[in-house]
């Protein structure tokens, strides 16, 4: 299937990265835009700041990525899974939120700047010890479990799928592309009784019951991901057989189908998210075959993206508000604006460094003391207990 656990496509990285930075670039927009349906989203340079696609890419993405050692065999236990990826994901998401919430309170009796949009508001609420509980907890409900970092919704989706993973693997591994549809269908069940409920947000919920059904609305994507990665010698057939001529066409019918979207105010609704979807296979299997997006995405400043890319998403929003509270309020808001972009760069390179390299380090090392390689005898060759047996994964 040509799928090894030892490899790692480093465009792949870095188009996290990209991603990430598109969800950095919208929500620049959106301190002094508030108009989801407006303005820059109704230009051709929607997908650019468009944040639902992003994160249905990281979705993609990370099902496509995780399934890798699963595909060829090398999956570890899953306690060892299970605790080796808490450490890469709650532990940075834990350290964001006690800063957000320092944040926060440091902030707590300055008034909003005035340019700043109620899209980025989010602080100007005391924090209760319930609410900060909440956001420890991953709980994703009530309505403002994530309003001391927002883009913390997607992690919440992103850890419960990384639980459930090994057994969404094994769906897909069983039942093929008849589980993405299963998955499909789910999903726009869930859509329809979350707003039933009275509770449409794409993002958070008001109760547990909510908060479920967001991420059964979030999960296809994840299949989707497995999907590709389970069935890559396809992918690249299918990829293979598309001319320059329709390769063009297709990324100018995403660009409008985007744009149309935006402007019609359904960028969030279910068939938007199903395009999201679908373009991010098509991206994926873009960075992965062809040679040119492959070897642009591993150039200098796209691998330095993809190295940052999630201390970028988690640490951008806290800075970003970070910056319209100091700046803002003494030379304005243009200002500000402009001072948080290298503002985040420089937070996610430090976050990237000091926080999320070492618990990333932290999860393999854990993962290898729950779940030793086999041991290899020197003399023989043969291979001894260890990962890699029948049933680790």
């Amino acid at each position: 299937m040509g799928i090894s656990a030892n490899q790692r496509y480093k465009q792949l990285d870095s188009l996290r990265g990209v991603a990430a930075l598109v969800v950095v670039l919208g929500h620049l927009y959106l301190t002094v835009n508030d108009d989801g349906v407006s303005g820059l989203f109704r230009t051709p340079l929607s997908p650019f700041v468009t944040g639902p696609a992003a994160v249905v890419l990281f979705f993609v993405l990370s099902g496509f990525v995780l399934s890798l050692p699963y595909a060829s065999g090398r999956g570890r236990r899953y306690l060892a899974y299970a605790v080796g990826r808490l450490c890469r994901l709650y532990l940075p998401l834990l350290a964001t939120v006690i800063l957000s919430a320092a944040l926060a309170w440091t902030f707590a009796g300055a008034a909003p700047p005035p340019a700043l949009t109620q899209t980025f508001r989010t602080w100007n609420l005391p924090l209760s010890a319930d609410n900060l509980v909440s956001h420890l907890a991953l709980s994703g409900y009530p309505l403002d479990a994530t309003r001391l970092d927002p883009p913390m919704w997607s992690l919440i989706m992103e850890v419960r799928a990384s639980l459930l993973f090994p057994a969404l693997f094994f769906f897909v591994w069983r039942f093929g592309l008849a589980s993405v549809a299963a998955g499909l269908i789910v999903a726009f069940l869930c859509v329809r009784l979350k707003t039933s409920l009275g509770d449409p947000s794409t993002v958070d919920a008001r109760d547990l019951i909510g908060t479920l059904l967001l991420t059964g609305r979030y999960l296809v994507f994840f299949l989707m991901g497995i999907a590709c990665a389970l069935r890559l010698d396809d992918l690249r057939a299918i990829y293979g057989k598309l001319t320059p001529a329709l390769h063009v066409a297709a990324c100018g019918a995403g660009v409008l189908i985007a744009t149309m979207l935006a402007i019609s105010g359904k960028a969030s609704g279910g068939s938007a998210y199903l395009f999201y979807g679908c373009s991010a296979v098509y991206v994926i299997s873009g960075c992965l075959f062809s040679q040119g997006a492959s070897r642009l995405l591993q150039r200098p400043w796209p691998s330095w993206l993809g190295q940052v890319s999630f201390s970028l998403y988690l640490i951008h929003w806290p800075v970003i508000l970070t910056a319209f509270y100091i700046v803002a309020p003494r030379i304005g808001a243009g200002p500000a604006l402009i001072l948080a972009f290298p503002m985040v760069l420089l937070a996610a390179h430090g976050m990237e460094r000091w926080v999320e390299r070492p618990t990333h380090n932290l999860g393999k090392w854990c993962a290898r003391r729950l779940d030793p390689p086999p041991a290899v005898d020197l003399k023989t060759g043969e291979v001894g207990p260890g990962r890699g047996r029948p049933g680790a994964a």
